[in-house]
C-alpha cells in the first residue's frame, strides 16, 4: 500500500496554508482560541465531557490535529474516571508527523499531547486506522475521500466538528450528501458546530436534520453556526442484514483460549470490561509459531487484501505493546524486494494476555452451548454448569457443540518446518521462511480435510525445497486450523436463520433495494471462528471490532471489511440465489 500524497504547504508568516486549497488550516489571529470557541464552546464539550463516561466527537478535517488536541485536553481535565472518548476524523490528506509538529510550534503547552499523537499516528495510508494515544482514548482515522469514508463508518457520535477547507474551496467536504451521512452517524440529540455561515450549508443541514442556529463568529468572523439533531430519521443502510445490533449488558464470557480469545479477553479488560476466559488448549496456539505477513505485492485490491493490510498493523501495534518478549519484526526479502513481517510465540503471547486483573481464566475442556430465556449456557463434557450469563464470545477453530445454525468451517490441518541454524528470509508464493530464535521456519502446509495433527517430515522437505532452501529439517510442528469457505473468518453476531429467511426473502425477487430492516440476530452471543492459517494477524483487529460493538463504541472496520467477514454472508448469498439458507 502506498503512502497517500502528501499535502502542499506554504508556511507564510509561519504558519500552515494548503496550497491545494488555497486555505489556511486555523485563523491567522490565533487558531487555538478559534477552535476553543468554535468548535469546543459551539459544542458546550466542558459541560458535556464532565458529565459522560462515554462520548464520541466527529470531525470533518483533521488537518493539524488541533481540534483533536484541546479535545484530548479538555476530557483529560473534566471526563470522570474511567471515563471513554472516541474521536473520529476523516482526512483526505494527511500531514507528515514533521508538517504537524511545525503547524503546532506555536502552542507550546500543547508539545505533550501533540508528541504522544505523533508516536500514535498509523502509517499514510487510505482506510480506517484506529490507535489509542492515552488510556481511554481511541483516534480512529479515516483516511481518504470524505465521500466514500462515511459511508463506511458505524458509529453513534455525540458532537460534530465540521473544519474542512472554505465551503467555496472545498465543496466536497460540505455537500447535502456528505452532511446527510453526519446525520446518519449522529446520536439522537448531537450537536454540531462549523465556523462556516454559509446559507448553503445552513439549509443542507437543516434538511438532513439539525435544527441550526448562528452565533457570534470568531475573530473577524461576523457569524458561525451551531445545530442539534432532531428526529427526522435517516435513509436506511443499504445492506441492513449486516448491521451489528446492541451489544447488550452484563457478565461476558468467552469460550476459547487459543490466541483468538486471548486477545479479545485482553482488548475487553483493557477496556475495563471483566470477562472470563474458558477453554483447554486446543493446540494449534501452542505448538505452531505465528507468522505476520502483510499481503504479498502481487495482491490486488481486494476486500480481503485491505482487511489484512489492516489486521497486520493492529497486529504489530498491539503485540510490541501487550506481550514484547514473544514478538519479533521481521524482514522477508524476495524478488518484489521487502516486505513487513513478524513472528510471535503464540504460547507464550497467550500466557502474557490473560494475565490481567479483570480476566479469570478457566480450564474446562470441550463445552456445550444452550440458551435459557436470555441467558448463555455452557456446560462442560460432565454436564456441569460452567457459566450462565447474557453475553458469550465463540472464539478459535471451531463451533462448540450446541451452536444455532448451520456454518461451513472445515478442518484443515498444517505443518511449519523447523531447521537447526538461521536460515536466509525466503519467498516463495504461500510459504515463507525466517529466523527466530536462532533457529529457521518455514511455513506453512495446508491439509484440506484434515484434523490430524501429526509430523510428517516428507512434507516439511517439501516446504523447504519451496522456499528454496537447499537444507535439511531438523524439527516440525503441526496443528488443527478451521477454515471457512472463502478462507475468510466468521467475525460478528449470530443470525436468527429462520427470522432471515422470512424477512429477506425478497431478495430472490428483484427487491434487493426495497427498504429492508435490520437483520434480527440472537441477542448476546457473538462468533470470532475460523481464521484459518492467520490467527496471528487477524486476532486483534478481531478484537476489536468484537470489544468495540459490545461497548456502543465506533466500529474499526468499514462496513464492507465488515460485511466479507460477517456470520450472516452465506445466508445473504443463499437467498440471493433463491435457496433455502438453514439448508446451505
Amino acid at each position: 500500500m502506498k503512502p497517500l500524497p502528501l499535502p502542499r504547504l506554504d508556511w507564510t508568516q509561519g504558519q500552515a496554508r494548503n496550497r491545494d486549497h488555497d486555505d489556511p488550516y486555523f485563523s491567522r489571529a490565533d487558531g487555538l482560541a478559534e477552535s476553543r470557541h468554535v468548535f469546543l464552546d459551539g459544542n458546550a464539550l466542558d459541560t458535556r465531557l464532565a458529565a459522560a463516561p462515554r462520548f464520541c466527537i466527529g470531525e470533518l478535517g483533521f488537518g493539524t490535529g488541533l481540534n483533536f488536541l484541546l479535545s484530548w485536553q479538555a476530557w483529560a481535565a473534566r471526563a470522570p474516571a474511567g471515563a471513554v472518548l472516541d474521536y473520529i476524523a476523516v482526512e483526505a490528506a494527511p500531514l507528515s508527523r514533521a508538517q504537524l509538529r511545525r503547524a503546532l510550534a506555536p502552542w507550546p503547552e500543547l508539545t505533550p499531547l501533540r508528541e504522544g499523537l505523533c508516536a500514535a499516528l498509523p502509517p499514510r495510508h487510505a482506510g480506517f486506522h484506529s490507535v489509542e494515544p492515552a488510556p481511554g482514548l481511541r483516534l480512529l482515522l479515516l483516511y481518504g475521500d470524505v465521500g466514500a469514508c462515511l459511508p463506511q463508518c458505524r458509529a453513534r457520535v455525540d458532537a460534530w466538528f465540521l473544519d474542512g477547507f472554505a465551503p467555496a474551496r472545498n465543496p466536497a467536504m460540505w455537500s447535502p450528501a456528505v452532511l446527510a451521512q453526519v446525520a446518519r452517524l449522529s446520536a439522537p440529540g448531537a450537536s454540531l458546530a462549523t465556523y462556516s455561515a454559509a446559507g448553503h450549508v445552513r439549509r443542507a443541514l437543516q434538511a438532513a436534520g439539525f435544527a441550526m442556529e448562528k452565533r457570534p463568529g470568531f475573530g473577524r468572523k461576523r457569524h458561525m453556526l451551531v445545530g442539534r439533531r432532531d428526529a427526522t430519521p435517516c435513509a436506511p443502510s443499504p445492506a441492513p442484514w449486516f448491521d451489528y445490533p446492541a451489544g447488550g449488558d452484563g457478565p461476558v464470557a468467552i469460550l476459547g483460549d487459543g490466541i483468538v480469545g486471548a486477545c479479545l479477553a485482553r482488548q475487553l479488560a483493557e477496556d475495563g470490561q471483566a470477562v472470563q476466559v474458558f477453554g483447554a488448549d486446543d493446540g494449534a496456539s501452542a505448538r505452531i509459531p505465528g507468522f505476520l505477513v502483510r499481503p504479498y505485492p502481487e495482491a490486488t485490491d481486494s476486500p480481503a487484501s485491505r482487511l489484512y493490510a489492516l489486521a497486520f498493523a493492529r497486529a504489530c501495534r498491539f503485540y510490541a505493546r501487550h506481550v514484547p518478549a514473544a514478538f519479533s519484526r521481521l524482514r522477508l526479502g524476495g524478488q518484489e524486494g521487502d516486505l513487513p513481517a513478524a513472528s510471535l510465540r503464540p504460547a507464550a503471547a497467550v500466557t502474557a494476555l490473560l494475565e490481567h486483573p479483570l480476566i479469570r481464566r478457566q480450564r474446562s475442556g470441550p463445552c456445550q452451548i444452550e440458551a435459557d430465556g436470555s441467558d448463555w449456557i455452557l456446560r462442560d463434557e460432565q454436564g456441569q454448569l460452567r457459566y450462565r450469563g447474557p453475553r458469550l464470545l465463540l472464539c478459535g477453530a471451531r463451533p462448540p457443540a450446541g451452536l444455532p445454525g448451520t456454518w461451513p468451517l472445515r478442518p484443515c490441518a498444517g505443518q511449519v518446518a523447523l531447521t537447526a541454524d538461521a536460515i536466509e528470509p525466503a519467498f516463495a508464493g504461500k510459504v515463507h521462511g525466517f529466523t527466530v530464535a536462532g533457529r529457521g521456519q518455514i511455513g506453512s502446509s495446508y491439509r484440506p480435510g484434515e484434523e490430524a495433527a501429526d509430523i510428517r517430515p516428507a512434507e516439511s522437505r517439501q516446504l523447504l525445497q519451496q522456499a528454496g532452501l537447499a537444507v535439511e529439517p531438523a524439527d516440525a510442528a503441526a496443528g488443527p486450523r478451521t477454515v471457512s469457505p472463502d478462507h475468510l473468518p466468521l467475525l460478528g453476531p449470530v443470525p436468527d436463520l429462520p427470522r432471515w429467511a422470512r424477512d429477506y426473502a425478497g431478495l430472490n425477487h428483484g427487491e434487493r433495494h426495497r427498504a429492508f430492516g435490520p437483520g434480527a440476530c440472537l441477542p448476546g452471543l457473538w462468533l470470532n471462528l475460523g481464521h484459518g492459517s492467520r490467527g496471528a494477524t487477524l486476532a486483534p483487529l478481531a478484537a476489536l471490532q468484537l470489544a468495540s460493538a459490545l461497548q456502543g463504541r465506533p466500529l474499526p472496520l468499514p462496513a464492507d471489511l465488515a460485511a466479507i467477514a460477517h456470520p450472516g454472508r452465506y445466508a445473504i448469498r443463499a437467498l440471493k440465489r433463491g435457496r433455502d439458507p438453514l439448508a446451505d
